[in-house]
């Protein structure tokens, strides 16, 4: 059933910030971030036009694109391991190491861990 709507099979005409066109579309990775970091990136959801496989590749993607803030707040000191501070997660499972897979369509929740007493 055709309407006089100008989308796509692959989705809207006018994509969302973030993704270019149809291919963007297939590669995005929905990024909600809570805490800190949130505020240090000026946005809390953004949608990223993934080209990676792994946790690692989308936080040096989000570094590439928002800038060393990433990865100094997710990140040990050495950048070779998240940081305890944070907790980063993709439906419902904790990615608690950078080699974990992220697949495009992905949302990607990433949350200041809290403890005290």
């Amino acid at each position: 059933e055709k309407s006089g709507s100008m989308s796509t099979a692959e989705g809207p005409a006018h994509p969302k910030a973030g993704q270019q066109g149809p291919l963007g579309k297939e590669h995005a990775v929905t990024v909600k971030v809570y805490g800190t970091l949130g505020y240090d990136l000026g946005k809390m959801q953004f949608q990223l036009d993934f080209n990676g496989s792994t946790l690692g590749d989308l936080i040096d993607q989000m570094a590439a694109q928002y800038g060393a803030v990433v990865k100094e707040e997710l990140l040990d000191e050495e950048g070779k391991h998240l940081d305890y501070l944070y907790g980063v997660f993709s439906g419902g499972e904790r990615l608690s190491d950078l080699s974990a897979r992220v697949t495009p369509g992905s949302e990607i929740v990433i949350v200041t861990m809290l403890s005290g007493g």
